[in-house]
């Protein structure tokens, strides 16, 4: 079919209007539910000091805010971390970097000897520079006691549910989705979220979301094949980077396995938004710590696209598409204008392309997760003692009765897996977890109630 016809098809115009209802009514659904976690008399809310947890917090706070607390912070652009983890340990300095986006990181350093601390950073700064602070507590736990209500004890963030161009979610007052991840908070800002005393937190995430709607949309055999039998997608890319057998890429057992497993992980979060392999290189150098030269790289993203036909054909339509349309949209119909997607200027033309493949999958991601969240919505009047309190990126929280637990994951799990709509052909997984506090939660397995 040719582009003009493929772009005048009926399906997809009717896609778009079936998506701009279907926005109308996900935009009523989330002002209901956003309400609710920020109203105070629900308690719904990001609750880094409250009941028990009050004074712990402020004692903390008070503790970082000293001047010889131990604990100072430096802010990066594209820092080595491998070159700075190595460096700091030589000097007998632990750190911990915090991603702040586009590059950016906070690397926060713990260690009483500031002279060590001092020493440590020019040896780094000799190959890269960087401003260092005064001794300074996290903008998170900064923010977090600015921002506490004196009548609650809690925090208030307000959630923007259009405020990003993909239609993810954003905050601010403060910023809770630039919280640590669960694996890379050092420092316990996660754990300033508690329960208060007789309940708990429940936490529900969708496993891997951004590759399964990326599967969807590119309707290539093998990762449909892959989701669709339960299959195990990142051994899966191992073995297609590596041109080994799958149950060799499996076996944990063998020697390179912890390797090729994480630049399989990186590959596949990249390979969808059109990674070049210089971005593959400085995405495992920063992100994986590995040292991949550049032929590598280029070896790898040719294999994905032998491995995964369907990929490689849809980035191309994608972009004559986007191209042809100048704009991109989630399948829903929600679009992006790209005007750069025709500019002169070959930074300009790259950054609109990836766009351009970048929405359909984060966006339709997005608007999943809302859908879910106008399910869960339904379900609240017969369930008060279930609080909505706090959206992270693929991830939903809520506060409940400990004796609740398992009847309340068990109805959130089948709101968030439905399927979203009728022509979505990979299966949906939310994977559960609950504690008392945010950084230490635990695995749930609901079974099938």
């Amino acid at each position: 079919m040719a582009l003009h016809e493929e772009i005048n098809d009926k399906s997809i115009s009717v896609a778009a209007r079936i998506g701009k209802l279907t926005a109308d009514e996900i935009r009523k659904a989330l002002d209901k539910i956003l309400a609710d976690m920020k109203r105070s008399q629900n308690k719904a809310k990001v609750t880094p000091e409250r009941t028990k947890s009050v004074k712990r917090g402020k004692q903390t706070l008070k503790q970082l805010s000293k001047q010889n607390a131990g604990l100072s912070s430096v802010e990066l652009k594209d820092p080595d971390l491998r070159l700075l983890s190595r460096t700091m340990k030589q000097n007998g300095v632990d750190f911990a970097p915090v991603k702040d986006g586009k590059g950016k990181y906070t690397v926060f350093f713990k260690g009483r000897d500031a002279d060590a601390l001092t020493h440590a950073f020019q040896q780094y700064t000799k190959k890269l520079t960087g401003k260092i602070k005064k001794p300074s507590i996290s903008t998170t736990l900064s923010v977090a006691k600015q921002e506490a209500s004196p009548a609650t004890g809690r925090i208030h963030p307000d959630m923007l549910p259009l405020a990003t161009e993909t239609g993810r979610f954003a905050s601010k007052n403060p910023n809770c989705q630039n919280m640590p991840r669960a694996g890379a908070d050092d420092i316990g800002v996660r754990n300033f979220i508690t329960a208060p005393e007789g309940e708990i937190l429940l936490s529900l995430d969708f496993s891997q979301i951004e590759l399964r709607v990326g599967a969807f949309y590119c309707k290539d055999q093998r990762m449909l094949e892959t989701y669709q039998n339960g299959g195990d997608i990142h051994a899966q890319t191992t073995a297609i980077i590596y041109r080994i057998p799958l149950e060799e890429a499996a076996d944990k057992n063998n020697l390179q396995y912890k390797e090729r497993r994480t630049i399989a992980k990186n590959v596949n979060f990249g390979v969808f938004f059109g990674l070049y392999p210089k971005g593959l290189q400085k995405t495992l150098k920063f992100k994986a710590g590995l040292d991949v030269s550049l032929e590598e790289c280029e070896k790898i993203i040719q294999n994905i696209k032998i491995g995964y036909p369907g990929l490689a054909r849809w980035q191309e339509e994608t972009k004559k598409r986007a191209a042809f349309r100048r704009y991109t949209e989630t399948w829903l119909g929600r679009r992006r204008a790209l005007q750069g997607i025709i500019s002169p200027n070959w930074n300009v033309k790259a950054y609109a392309e990836r766009c351009a493949m970048n929405t359909p999958i984060q966006g339709t991601a997005a608007d999943i997760l809302k859908l879910a969240l106008g399910r869960i919505l339904r379900g609240l009047p017969e369930r008060p003692w279930l609080r909505p309190l706090l959206q992270i990126h693929d991830e939903l929280v809520f506060e409940l009765p400990e004796n609740r637990v398992k009847e309340a994951a068990f109805f959130i799990k089948n709101c968030m897996e439905e399927k979203p709509f009728d022509v979505f052909s990979v299966p949906i997984i939310a994977e559960a977890s609950t504690g008392h506090m945010f950084g230490d939660m635990k695995e749930l397995d609901i079974g099938n109630e």
